[in-house]
Formats: structure tokens, sequence, C-alpha cells
């Protein structure tokens, strides 16, 4: 079996199960043509069909946003109870801002100043994105949560989505088991019919079957922050912490 590209089968289709932190699966199609006279073959393969996870991956994303954006208010409400055991959450609020402003002092003083100790407060100032010392502003992940949390909230954008692409084919001919790569192998969206992958291969002499290895990630969409097309898990993930040490931080410090 002499191949420059990964030969392919007559098997009509291959249901393959992703990583298991997707939770789903999906049906991947390919045909294939044989031009005689060149012994080349050309092979075309699409996503057949998508398996629905147990929840959309988008709302999902978008709730963690929602809890992490959530959980840094509460703790300004903790602040404040502590001042003030009778202080309505309502009333207080953990600001976030790209820079200092007008709009970032009038907040501050209408939903911090007035009901948090002074010490609170500074904590407060000192974790916003526009100070220097908390690093480039469009990688903060204070920020972020506050961006994504504002897009999901208003505008409905879903903030995750699925892609896939072949980069490898496991193939056989019945005695020879091999692995070949796919040329200018493309991340795709999850969507059934997409194409996937489309060459020519030369030099398959029997008839040989295939069984493509898909890569899936779940990715932020257009969002309108820096995170666009990037994978959205360990993202997620990293904000998670990033808002456990905010609370720890103040734990520790006696402000809760």
């Amino acid at each position: 079996m002499r191949t420059s590209y990964p030969p392919f089968g007559r098997c009509p289709r291959n249901r393959i199960k992703p990583k298991p932190e997707h939770g789903d699966s999906v049906i991947i199609n390919y045909k294939a043509e044989r031009f005689e006279e060149t012994d080349e073959q050309e092979i075309e393969i699409r996503l057949g069909s998508v398996g629905e996870p147990e929840r959309p991956l988008g709302l999902l994303a978008g709730d963690i946003v929602h809890q992490l954006r959530a959980t840094l208010d509460n703790s300004v409400c903790l602040m404040a109870r502590k001042r003030d055991p009778c202080c309505s959450c309502d009333k207080t609020e953990f600001p976030v801002f790209d820079v200092q402003s007008k709009d970032s002092k009038k907040r501050f003083e209408s939903k911090v100043q007035p009901f948090v100790l002074p010490d609170a407060l500074q904590a407060i100032e000192r974790l916003q994105p526009y100070e220097p010392a908390n690093g480039p502003v469009a990688e903060n992940p204070l920020w972020l949560i506050h961006r994504l949390n504002v897009i999901d909230k208003h505008r409905h954008i879903v903030v995750a989505a699925k892609r896939i692409r072949i980069r490898t084919v496991l193939m056989s001919d019945g005695e020879i088991e091999q692995r070949g790569e796919v040329p200018n192998a493309r991340w795709h969206r999850m969507e059934a019919g997409a194409g996937l992958a489309k060459y020519r291969i030369i030099g398959a002499d029997r008839k040989v079957s295939i069984k493509p290895e898909p890569e899936m990630e779940i990715v932020f969409e257009q969002t309108g922050t820096h995170v666009d097309d990037r994978r959205a898990l360990p993202h997620l993930h990293g904000w998670i912490e990033a808002v456990r040490k905010v609370v720890a931080d103040f734990r520790t410090a006696g402000l809760l």
C-alpha cells in the first residue's frame, strides 16, 4: 500500500466519539471517486450529523460567566453587611472598569463607597483592570467576565461554539493498519453537512477502509473581546480560579 496521502475505503460512514469533555457524538461521512487512468482517487469528508449535548454549550458558558460576575457583586454585599447587617444587596455592586474616568468614579461613589469600610473600598479599587499592576486590560479576567456577562445578557449572543477538524485518518487494507495526515487540515463549524476535507491520493492499489480521527474544541465566537475564536474551557477554568482567589483574599483580609 503505497500512498502519498491517506487512502480511503468504501465504508459509508464512521461514528466518532469525541473526547469525554464534549459529551456528544458526530457522524462523519465520506465518498470516493477513482480515476483509473492516473491511479488517483479523490476523497471528500463531510460532517454527517451532530449529536446534541445534554445542554447547549453556549448557554453553559454564559451561565458560568454570569455566576462569576454575581460572585463579585455578592462579595461587595457581604462587605457592606459587615458594616451594616441590614444593608440591601440591591444597593451595592462590584464595579469593573477598563479605564479610570468620571463614570468609574461615579459608580464607586454610588455603589461601593457609602456601604463598605475604607479597607474594603481600597481592595476593590486595587483589583480594577485599569490598574497597571493587573496587566493588560484585554487579558484581565475580571474585565473579560464583565464584558462577556454584558454581551450574554443584553445581546443574547451565544458565547461558545464547537468546531472540528480532521488531521489524521486511520486506514487499513485488512493486513496493515497505518495512520496518515490530512493535508491542509482546517477548523470547521460543527454543522451538519460541513465539508471537513477534500483532496486527492495516489498509489492505493487495493481497497482499504478508513476511520477519520476528528479533533474537536469548544471556542468563543465573535463577542467583541480578545477571546474570540479561542478555546473556551481553559479560559473558563482560569476565570473561575481568578474569582476564587479574589474571594479568598477578601476573606483572608477579614473583609467579608
